[in-house]
């Protein structure tokens, strides 16, 4: 048996996974392991899909890391001399 687990969670990937009461399935699995002493979840909770799933994890106390994507923009980048001065 492991002593220690740590448990972190991708709540957008597994949003559907988490409706069957997955939360408390992998505690339960987690815990068979060892003693679970970090319980983080990743994910965008301003999406709807994500923050459904806030409060069941709220209540298994894990702890929430909200991920904001990035952002693609069309950027170019212009080469300068080093004598090329503003």
């Amino acid at each position: 048996m492991i002593d220690k687990v740590a448990i972190f969670l991708d709540v957008e990937n597994l949003s559907g996974w988490l409706k069957a009461d997955g939360g408390e399935m992998l505690l339960e699995r987690a815990s068979e392991l060892g003693r679970v002493v970090v319980r983080r979840a990743y994910g965008n909770f301003s999406n709807q899909s994500v923050s459904t799933r806030q409060a069941e994890l709220n209540l298994l106390g894990f702890e929430f890391v909200h991920v904001y994507h990035s952002v693609k923009l069309d950027v170019q980048v212009f080469r300068r001399r080093p004598y090329e001065l503003d």
